[in-house]
């Protein structure tokens, strides 16, 4: 009797029933689900830019963007897996989700470079590229590639793991992510050596990382 008051308390009843926490999804899922989101729709100007180059043409281009989208992928899930815990992973994406947005609008509609110069102008507020990337088509980047994913995350219920069980899992993510990127990187090396020589300029053009790489020289600087 006294066992059967305590689950009835307010208390408890603020957590998920066994009913929801087996209907509701392990933390690993929205990580590996916004890393794709981001790796693909998030980064079209990215696949703008492969699909230009010359040397790219044909099945050859489709074959190293798919192993671009691969490592982009893992890496933003490595990322996100550090910070899959309970009060921080739906935020964190979000923020990522955002941060790929704006850097996707400033690179597709503005030809903009994401680096730590054009970064400072941003957070400055009053240059003219921060005024002139407040256009329509923002709002529409931001409504399609981040505010509707974050909604739609906001609204998944997530199981609660235990720190021992949530540490496993985000451990297990991360590791398969990094191993995945290793050989990913290995076997297309000797390709994506040769673009990043004569092309330099489309690592900048990787979201989030372009954005990420830009805050922290511009931190550290």
């Amino acid at each position: 009797m006294s066992l059967k008051l305590f689950r009835s308390t307010e208390f408890l009843s603020s957590f998920f029933s066994p009913e929801q926490q087996r209907a509701a999804l392990h933390p690993a899922w929205p990580v590996v689900l916004a890393s794709l989101w981001i790796a693909s729709a998030g980064n079209l100007a990215l696949w703008r830019e492969l699909m230009n180059l010359p040397e790219l043409a044909r099945a050859r281009g489709l074959w190293l963007g798919a192993g671009l989208a691969l490592m982009v992928a893992a890496a933003t899930c490595a990322l996100l897996s550090l910070l899959a815990w309970r009060r921080t992973l739906k935020p964190a994406i979000a923020v990522l989700l955002f941060a790929s947005a704006l850097g996707s609008h400033a690179m597709l509609s503005h030809g903009l470079v994401i680096d730590a110069a054009l970064m400072a102008k941003l957070l400055q507020g009053g240059s003219w590229q921060a005024r002139d990337l407040l256009d329509w088509r923002l709002f529409v980047t931001l409504l399609v590639l981040a505010l509707l994913p974050s909604i739609w995350l906001g609204q998944l219920p997530l199981r609660r793991l235990g720190p021992a069980r949530q540490l496993q899992a985000s451990a297990t993510v991360f590791i398969a992510s990094c191993a995945v990127l290793v050989l990913a990187s290995v076997f297309f090396y000797q390709d994506f050596s040769a673009l990043a020589g004569s092309h330099p300029q489309l690592a900048q053009h990787i979201n989030p990382f372009n954005s990420l790489h830009a805050l922290a020289a511009l931190v550290l600087k």
